[in-house]
């Protein structure tokens, strides 16, 4: 199983090609992260992946943090590996971001 997480729908950009209108505001919640971590976790015996999208999902740095470190948390216990990946416009990445992304293997 593969998970999409719209964390926002809001962005740092204006794009006039792209398909979502702006809508700031509109955000996941961390119970929402949580219960399709879960979800991942029961369907899997083995590995499920994550994509993290938006909007821009770097507009919730805090939320990411959050669904990388409770995945980790799941991993332990069911024995489920969490595969992340992010799409970005990278404009908000720095090196706080980045050093966790390394090290989380986002």
């Amino acid at each position: 199983m593969h998970l999409t997480l719209h964390l926002t729908r809001a962005c740092n950009m204006r794009c006039t090609y792209c398909y979502a209108p702006p809508a700031a505001g509109r955000r996941m919640d961390a119970r929402t992260v949580r219960a399709a971590l879960e979800l991942g976790a029961r369907m899997n015996e083995r590995g499920c992946g994550v994509v993290l999208f938006g909007g821009e999902p770097l507009l919730e740095k805090d939320l990411i943090r959050e669904a990388v470190d409770y995945a980790r948390g799941l991993a332990r216990r069911t024995g489920v590996v969490f595969h992340f990946k992010i799409t970005t416009n990278g404009l908000l990445l720095d090196e706080d971001m980045l050093d966790f992304m390394v090290r989380e293997e986002v």
